[in-house]
């Protein structure tokens, strides 16, 4: 097989997975089941700051934020600058944190004012 060195888009039997550095990052038949079913199972306290860590798609992403209770906040990351270029392309739905952004989120949520309670 060849290796890809860029994310490359990849038809699943349900939806789309990537193929990047020689594996696959999301499954070849469901992609978006394990992701569902996550947020299906998970429980998420009022006032969260919710990171989605390598959400490289919108996969999920609408539910999630149907999920989230008052004063949540979601972002995405990915530290890999390939697969956060991808990400940033291809999922619509979330605000990619910088890793600058990432490490100062607690003085970025101190000037912004944001209230949880």
């Amino acid at each position: 097989m060849l290796e890809e060195q860029k994310p490359c888009l990849v038809p699943a039997s349900q939806g789309f997975s990537i193929l990047y550095k020689n594996k696959f990052l999301y499954s070849k038949y469901n992609p978006q089941k394990n992701i569902l079913n996550f947020i299906n199972d998970i429980q998420i306290p009022q006032g969260s700051i919710v990171l989605c860590c390598s959400a490289l798609f919108d996969y999920g992403i609408k539910e999630l934020k149907e999920k989230l209770p008052q004063n949540c906040i979601l972002f995405g990351i990915e530290f890999d600058d390939e697969l956060r270029n991808f990400a940033i392309k291809n999922n619509k739905e979330l605000s990619f944190l910088t890793k600058k952004e990432l490490y100062d989120l607690p003085l970025i949520l101190n000037q912004e004012n944001y209230i949880f309670e």
